[in-house]
């Protein structure tokens, strides 16, 4: 049975997934007419996962954001296991870098510019914006919106 990410209400997320690639495994290849629209970072990308991601799951404001700007969450949490912190500040970059050796909650924030509203300026904290948290213990991973953390 998974259990609810820490500190959110049972009804507040959506399971995406029960169990995630062990570690060393590799996950499967996104697909060729996948659409992130989220920028990499400049950091290489390791090809197997760094780790264990616990059971997986989605905010409903989470996953209508992806399902509006058509990207695959999947992509997102490939992302993440692999050590692309995407556009977190470079302190929470280091912080991640450091829990992934040590433990400790994983943070990464990918903007999703396929979101944005055509033709109109949007001031910065309305970028439209996924997080993806995996807990210390690395029991859960959500992914959710900034307004939800």
């Amino acid at each position: 049975m998974t259990s609810t990410p820490k500190n959110r209400p049972a009804s507040a997320c959506t399971a995406v997934a029960t169990v995630a690639p062990a570690q060393g495994e590799p996950a499967a290849a996104p697909s060729a007419s996948a659409n992130t629209n989220a920028a990499p970072s400049t950091k290489p990308i390791r090809t197997l996962p760094l780790f264990d991601m616990g059971a997986l799951y989605g905010t409903p404001g989470a996953l209508k954001l992806l399902q509006k700007a058509q990207v695959d969450g999947r992509e997102l949490l490939d992302r993440h296991c692999r050590g692309d912190w995407g556009d977190c500040c470079e302190e929470d970059a280091e912080s991640n870098d450091q829990a992934v050796e040590l433990g400790g909650r994983l943070l990464s924030v990918y903007t999703l510019p396929s979101a944005l509203p055509h033709g109109q300026e949007v001031l910065e904290r309305e970028v439209p914006r996924i997080l993806v948290i995996t807990e210390g213990d690395r029991s859960t991973t959500t992914l959710l919106l900034p307004e939800e953390y």
